[in-house]
């Protein structure tokens, strides 16, 4: 019979203590970035362990996320856990500032590794239960990681976000798939465009999440169910945790999810009003809808669609509403108009109904788009912009407007690239395979 997932003892437990095995490929003097421990029962656990950096993956950690990744399938694990150390962050993005270091056809590869993780982890859910613990951010690459699991458990405090296009380039690791498979009604454009952030109570009402730890009784979304809860988060996280572990088959981790049962999805009006901050579902649903934002036209209309809709809220006395169309206004305005002329495209294209097909569909296009933005100077001055020499202030991109950038032949040749884009390559290579990859990529 299966346990509960949130197990909690009378002695507080510190946070996802046990000892823990170094990847021989991170075996180093300094605290490695990646850790990993098979549990006795057979479930492999893999930690990112870089907090002072969010947990921000960088090129190592990729390859030795794809190392655990072979591990698991080849050595029969009962399952795979995906957890992080520290309470800020499950992870902040890719790690940019290495990204933005490295010669354009090393970002290329890197790029190329880091997707292949993805499609690598999402395939590896047929043989084996895979599961992802979060607790804090889980932005751009993070987000990545998270939504490969099949099960995805998050913390009360925590939020997704994909703020890629105030990077300079497109939300990509997927995000052009669960935004849309996951999350409708417009919500998914939204949070694209914007870098829009989904509460962990979004989260689990529009689906991008199936449970959610420690929830609070009195905060959470009509008919939204959540793991049991303790009065601290941390306890939580940590009973979570014990209870996974504990499993000695992948028999009994299925039954342990299941015993608690999944976050049931609300109505998109409320995954809607979540995402929007608690105002009217409508507003996101109708501006951001794809019937209506599928053009550059639309979209360079969209600014003043929202001041439009600011000052009509204003008019009938919803302060909050006004409030989040002109934070919305706002977040466009630092994005690279170029990006979000690529990342409708991304958003618009047609995916296929088969789950790994659809992934593999949408990795393929994001892949396409972000190695050529990514190696435009425009993502070395959205670096710069947001952790850089020049953190906070306003980015200056190559085009003043979308309309502009529609018309520049070398984003319409990035488009019509990604148009033609192939579908993301599974590559199941052996343990050895993998290593030798590694070690070249390391090389670059």
């Amino acid at each position: 019979q299966g346990r509960g997932l949130a197990r909690t003892g009378t002695q507080r437990p510190t946070r996802m203590t046990a000892p823990m095995l170094v990847l021989s490929l991170h075996a180093c003097a300094t605290a490695p970035p990646l850790l990993t421990r098979r549990h006795p029962g057979g479930v492999l656990e893999v930690r990112l362990n870089r907090p002072s950096k969010l947990n921000a993956l960088s090129s190592e950690m990729v390859d030795g996320l794809r190392e655990a990744v072979v591990a698991a399938r080849e050595e029969g694990a009962s399952g795979l856990l995906l957890t992080a150390s520290g309470e800020r962050a499950f992870c902040a993005g890719g790690d940019i500032r290495q990204v933005a270091a490295m010669p354009p056809q090393q970002r290329r590869d890197f790029l190329r590794r880091e997707y292949s993780l993805m499609i690598e982890l999402f395939a590896l859910r047929d043989s084996m239960p895979v599961v992802a613990l979060a607790d804090g951010l889980i932005f751009g690459a993070g987000a990545g990681l998270f939504m490969a699991a099949e099960t995805r458990i998050a913390s009360a405090p925590s939020s997704l976000a994909m703020p890629e296009c105030a990077l300079g380039i497109v939300p990509d690791v997927g995000a052009t798939d669960y935004l849309r498979s996951c999350v409708e009604g417009g919500i998914g454009q939204w949070a694209s465009l914007t870098g829009g952030r989904f509460s962990s109570d979004a989260m689990a009402a529009g689906g991008l999440c199936t449970h959610v730890c420690g929830a609070d009784e009195t905060e959470r979304q009509p008919g939204q169910r959540s793991l049991p809860s303790t009065s601290d988060a941390a306890e939580a996280v940590q009973a979570t945790y014990s209870s996974l572990v504990d499993c000695s088959s992948a028999a009994e981790l299925r039954d342990t999810i299941d015993s608690c049962g999944a976050a049931a999805t609300a109505p998109m009006a409320a995954a809607t009003r979540a995402a929007a901050g608690g105002y009217e579902a409508a507003a996101a649903s109708l501006v951001f809808a794809r019937e209506t934002l599928d053009s550059a036209s639309a979209l360079q209309r969209l600014p003043a669609r929202l001041c439009d809709a600011a000052e009509a809220a204003e008019a009938k006395g919803d302060l909050g509403l006004a409030s989040w169309a002109r934070d919305t206004r706002a977040a466009l305005s630092r994005a690279s108009p170029a990006a979000l002329l690529v990342a409708l495209e991304c958003l618009q294209l047609p995916l296929p109904e088969e789950p790994l097909a659809r992934r593999a569909a949408a990795l393929g296009a994001e892949l396409a788009a972000n190695q050529a933005l990514g190696c435009r100077d425009e993502f070395a001055e959205g670096v710069a912009c947001a952790v850089g020499e020049r953190k906070g202030q306003p980015p200056r991109w190559e085009h003043a407007s979308v309309m502009e950038a529609e018309g520049d032949p070398a984003v319409q040749r990035l488009i019509d690239a990604v148009r033609r884009a192939p579908p993301l390559d599974l590559e199941l290579e052996s343990a050895d395979e993998r290593r030798s990859a590694a070690g070249r990529s390391l090389e670059c």
